[in-house]
């Protein structure tokens, strides 16, 4: 989890807390951004769900793959095809430098989830 950006060195040190907390914030605008960062990533056509699971502040993401194009959905509009789910750090690892999805749960069309995992910017 190196490649989250923290304050040590830059203002003193962290407390673990406030750590967990910038690492949480971090993956939480990255998947906010993702339909912008995935946009003609030659995606195939299908609704993706990505969930972010926390019991205080979930985050779901829905977005629709047409043509390499992908735009928001909101929730309720539309059944997803395939579903991308895991805690804050699981998805800290499938974006970081060594791209470890193993904690992610992929349900529904698996080959789907896993070309957006495979899709997913890298993040040193």
């Amino acid at each position: 989890m190196r490649w989250i950006a923290c304050a040590i060195g830059r203002g003193g040190a962290q407390t673990e807390a406030e750590r967990a907390a910038s690492d949480l914030s971090n993956v939480h605008a990255t998947l906010l951004a993702l339909p912008t960062l995935l946009d003609n990533a030659n995606l195939p056509d299908g609704v993706v769900e990505l969930l972010i699971e926390d019991a205080e502040a979930p985050t779901r993401q829905l977005f629709d793959i047409h043509d390499g194009r992908i735009t928001l959905v909101e929730p309720g509009e539309c059944v997803p095809w395939a579903s991308i789910a895991g805690s804050a750090t699981a998805w800290a690892m499938a974006l970081g430098p060594e791209r470890d999805t193993t904690a992610l749960r992929l349900t529904g069309d698996e080959p789907l989830a896993r070309h957006v995992l495979t899709a997913l910017p890298r993040h040193d």
